[in-house]
């Protein structure tokens, strides 16, 4: 029998909006994705910055050489 899991984590409620957002876009994917960048663009803030200059380990980049 399979048991359900439990979060402690505080994130129950994040879990229950992405279920809603999947349920109501019927597990599309697509549509799902519009719907997450529509709310994104209305932000005035951003989390990710995709142009930011990466860092890299010196020490790691001789031992990849």
């Amino acid at each position: 029998m399979k048991t359900k899991t439990k979060f402690d984590d505080g994130l129950q409620w994040l879990r229950q909006l992405r279920r809603k957002v999947a349920a109501e876009c019927r597990f599309d994917l697509e549509k799902q994705a519009d719907v997450y960048r529509a709310a994104a663009s209305n932000r005035p803030y951003k989390a990710y910055q995709g142009d930011a200059p990466l860092t890299i380990n010196r020490r790691r980049q001789k031992m990849a050489a």
